[in-house]
């Protein structure tokens, strides 16, 4: 059992909706905002699940933790909702059929903690047989009527189709994140900035270029605390799209930890750059760059092959411009992504501009049709 740090619900009846919320929808909405109107105590909204309880893949990515978690968050400013977690695995009922006894004897001891003494609890669901088996244990129940007719199942099978029927903090979960990346003078930017605006997207740009741009410096002035800077500011600028107002299901980023990381690389195994030459900064660099790099999640990574002029735009060190040294950066950064298990979503891309932006989009487009899957 879990719980946030929040007072009790106090008043003559307490709403109580439960659910494992996979992902929550604005039907899940519809009725925690009737129970905490219809009760002079609010609501009182209980998380139940347990590992694998959506299937393995769901799981993955939205286990009951996390479920738990993001209900908080949303509800967390709201005084009338109280949000408590039931982890049936650590209850010891998730292997259990037709557990409503069991179950409702560990949600007693989460009432407890969640009301007071004298508050009554009355339960709102939306399926005729939990109705039925609170009504027959003597619990109040409303048994709701939904006009919408979403579920979490329909939503998880094509997010993006139910795209604005999912709550707030949950969307950052079912997001198509879509990385375009490789070495420099390749395209990627345009590519991104025309995906965005071909669908209405939010997308990411080069943050460490800003950065050198903004602080008036060459690439071969960067050291190990720019490198960081990098790091952070990317994986920031990319957080923020993915969890902001403008995102409708898809988010496309022209780069992340790993192409930082072959940056820092090369540099600091080239003889010319004699400030580079300090292992432990190196490390350091890397060491971060794996760290966000697991804390990112791809839906695909398009990665483009070198094959266009280099192209010298006076910030750009020139001595990496060579075609030799272009693909043995390009074979260091796909090897990372192999190392840290992005392998299965990576296409690599070696058409001319416009074939490569047609195999994006034709992803894309299976995306919004048919879903992630």
């Amino acid at each position: 059992m879990f719980q946030a740090a929040q007072p009790k619900l106090d008043g003559k009846t307490v709403g109580v909706v439960f659910g494992t919320y996979a992902p929550m929808h604005r039907g899940h909405l519809d009725t925690i905002m009737r129970a905490k109107r219809e009760n002079d105590a609010g609501c009182l909204v209980i998380a139940s699940g347990f590992q694998g309880d959506r299937g393995k893949e769901a799981d993955a990515n939205l286990n009951f933790k996390r479920r738990f978690r993001y209900i908080r968050e949303l509800f967390a400013k709201d005084p009338l909702v109280a949000v408590y977690g039931l982890d049936e695995d650590e209850c010891g009922i998730s292997g259990l059929t037709g557990r409503w006894d069991e179950w409702l004897e560990e949600f007693e001891k989460l009432l407890s903690m969640g009301v007071t003494s004298t508050t009554v609890p009355h339960f709102y669901v939306s399926e005729p047989q939990y109705a039925e088996e609170l009504a027959k244990r003597g619990w109040g129940v409303t048994l709701m009527t939904r006009d919408n007719p979403i579920s979490a199942t329909k939503i998880r099978a094509n997010p993006y189709k139910h795209w604005d029927e999912i709550v707030g903090p949950f969307k950052r979960v079912f997001s198509t994140n879509i990385l375009i990346t490789g070495t420099a003078s390749e395209g990627k930017t345009t590519l991104v900035q025309d995906l965005g605006l071909y669908y209405g997207a939010p997308f990411s740009t080069e943050w460490g270029r800003d950065y050198i741009e903004d602080s008036a410096i060459c690439e071969q002035e960067v050291g190990t605390a720019d490198f960081m800077a990098f790091l952070e500011g990317q994986y920031n600028m990319n957080k923020e799209l993915i969890n902001s107002p403008a995102n409708n299901g898809l988010f496309f980023a022209d780069t992340d930890a790993l192409v930082t990381e072959m940056y820092a690389w090369k540099y600091y195994n080239d003889p010319n750059f004699k400030f580079y030459h300090k292992i432990d900064g190196l490390n350091l660099i890397q060491n971060s760059a794996w760290m966000y790099a697991e804390k990112s999640r791809w839906d695909a990574i398009f990665l483009v092959g070198p094959r266009n002029e280099f192209v010298d735009d006076g910030v750009r060190y020139m001595g990496h411009g060579d075609m030799e040294v272009r693909k043995d950066m390009y074979a260091h950064l796909k090897a990372n992504i192999e190392i840290h298990g992005r392998y299965d979503t990576l296409v690599e891309l070696n058409g001319t501009y416009f074939e490569n932006f047609t195999t994006i989009k034709n992803y894309v487009d299976g995306v919004i049709r048919n879903g992630k899957n």
